[in-house]
C-alpha cells in the first residue's frame, strides 16, 4: 500500500498526547483505495510523515471482513469456506451460500464422489454415513439454496425463508457442520485414538 501524496490529515487529538492520523492509499497490485487510520505521538506534526514512515500497519477502512480458521481441511476446501465467511460478515450474503455450496461439493469430490450432480453426491455420502442423515437433509437444502443463488431467480434479500432457499446464517452453520463432521471430527478422533493406543504401549 502506498500513502497518496497530499492525502494525508489529522483525524483527532486525544488528552493522552496521542494523535490519530487518516490518509487516503493506493493497493501497489490493483491500485485500489483505501484509509487508513493511525495513531501517533501528538510530538509529530506532519501527518504525511507519520502516514509514511509507520512502525505499525494502519487500521484498514474498509476493514477486512472476519473469516474462519479449518486447520484440519484441505486447503482449497477451507480458503472457499473461510470466503463465505468474509462473504457474510459484509451481508454479501448471495456470495456466502454459493461460496458454501462450492465448499460443500469440493467436499464431496474430494472424498471421492464425482458421479452426478450434487443431489447424488450428498445422497451417496449419506447412505455410505460420511454425513448424518439430518445433515445430509440440510445439505440437499443449502444445495438448492446455492442452485437458487447462482441462477440468481430465487434468492430474496428481505425473506430467504423459501422451501428452496435458506438464511445465510444457517448455510454457514451447515457448511461448518459437514467440515467438521467429513474433516475434523475425524482427524480428532484418530488423534484420540492414537494417544490412547500409545498409552497402552507405555502400561
Amino acid at each position: 500500500m502506498t500513502c497518496v501524496e497530499g492525502s494525508a490529515y489529522y483525524w483527532q487529538r486525544y488528552q493522552t498526547g496521542l494523535l490519530e492520523a487518516a490518509a487516503l492509499y493506493a493497493c501497489s497490485q490493483c491500485n485500489a483505495p483505501s484509509i487508513g487510520l493511525v495513531y501517533a505521538d501528538s510530538n509529530h506534526y506532519r501527518a504525511d510523515l507519520i502516514m509514511n514512515n509507520l512502525d505499525v500497519e494502519p487500521r484498514w477502512i474498509p476493514e477486512a471482513g472476519p473469516g474462519k480458521d479449518y486447520p484440519e481441511v484441505p486447503p482449497t476446501i477451507a480458503s472457499t469456506a473461510d470466503e463465505a465467511h468474509r462473504c457474510y460478515s459484509i451481508k454479501a450474503y448471495r456470495g456466502a451460500i454459493a461460496l458454501a455450496r462450492a465448499a460443500l461439493e469440493a467436499t464431496a469430490k474430494d472424498k471421492g464422489y464425482t458421479k452426478g450432480g450434487l443431489q447424488q453426491k450428498i445422497k451417496d455420502m449419506t447412505d455410505d454415513r460420511l454425513l448424518r442423515s439430518n445433515i445430509g437433509e440440510a445439505a440437499d437444502q443449502l444445495r438448492n439454496a446455492g442452485n437458487g443463488v447462482l441462477h440468481a431467480d430465487d434468492f430474496e434479500e428481505e425473506d430467504s425463508g423459501g422451501p428452496d432457499n435458506m438464511d445465510p446464517e444457517n448455510a454457514l452453520w451447515l457448511l461448518d457442520e459437514v467440515l467438521l463432521e467429513v474433516y475434523q471430527s475425524t482427524a480428532w478422533l484418530a488423534l484420540i485414538k492414537e494417544r490412547a493406543e500409545a498409552a497402552r504401549e507405555r502400561q
